[in-house]
């Protein structure tokens, strides 16, 4: 069987919103620039410029543009011999992957041949990359929704619990509770996730690993480096 993929560029200005919906094929979703967030179920995924989305055929989702984003996308009718992830994926973009994508997404000359090659190449790169763990999983109860919402918008804000716990206008106690069932987390990993991955964006943004640490609501730089090494296996360093 022989592939078939598409590949669309788009342009969208920072808080564009595109509805739940879903594809036929199966789609790859990359930022040249920008970051943006993608919603599936309860789960939110964030994909920065450094990252790409794996989405299978017919998985609804949504977008949100967190800022002016490029986006660079290829939907796949059918992806040939290629072994491909059956749930949605966050991966890192290597080097490969993002030269190849944007050769075949921009340039309108390819010959047939070359364009079947690196199709062939850039299905090959996506089944070599390990999936990162670049989501969380929002609660369904509205009030414990608004909390989460918040420390999306806010990661650095200094805001004790029994305050969210007054903005979801419930008790600690349930706030608590709403988390750890509806999320699978504490509040406070949940929380500490958010923040790394505010703290991601942040990096690839232009900032350095103490703006970042700042931005993100840790008191110190140390702190957020070693969260950051423990959550993703690596130093936030190398997200810059």
């Amino acid at each position: 069987m022989s592939l078939d993929i598409q590949f669309v560029q788009f342009e969208f200005q920072s808080g564009t919103i595109i509805p739940t919906h879903f594809h036929d094929e199966a789609q790859i979703l990359f930022a040249r620039s920008g970051t943006l967030e993608l919603g599936i179920g309860s789960s939110l995924f964030l994909l920065p410029s450094s990252r790409l989305a794996w989405i299978p055929p017919r998985v609804d989702h949504s977008i949100r543009m967190r800022s002016q984003t490029f986006l660079r996308t290829a939907y796949i009718s059918s992806s040939g011999h290629h072994k491909t992830p059956e749930t949605t994926q966050i991966m890192q973009a290597s080097d490969l992957f993002r030269a190849t994508l944007l050769r075949l997404a921009e340039d309108d000359d390819l010959t047939r041949p070359f364009k079947s090659k690196l199709e062939d190449l850039l299905m090959m790169e996506i089944t070599s990359l390990k999936s990162e763990a670049f989501n969380l999983k929002l609660p369904k109860d509205l009030r414990a929704r608004k909390v989460a919402r918040h420390i999306i918008n806010e990661p650095g804000a200094k805001i004790s619990f029994d305050a969210l716990a007054q903005i979801a206008a419930c008790s600690p106690k349930t706030l608590g509770r709403l988390f750890q069932t509806e999320t699978g987390l504490t509040f406070k990993l949940w929380r500490r996730h958010a923040r790394l991955l505010a703290g991601i964006e942040y990096l690839e943004s232009g900032h350095s690993v103490t703006e970042a640490a700042y931005f993100s609501g840790y008191s110190t730089p140390s702190a957020f480096t070693e969260a950051f090494r423990l959550t993703f296996g690596y130093p936030p360093s190398r997200a810059q």
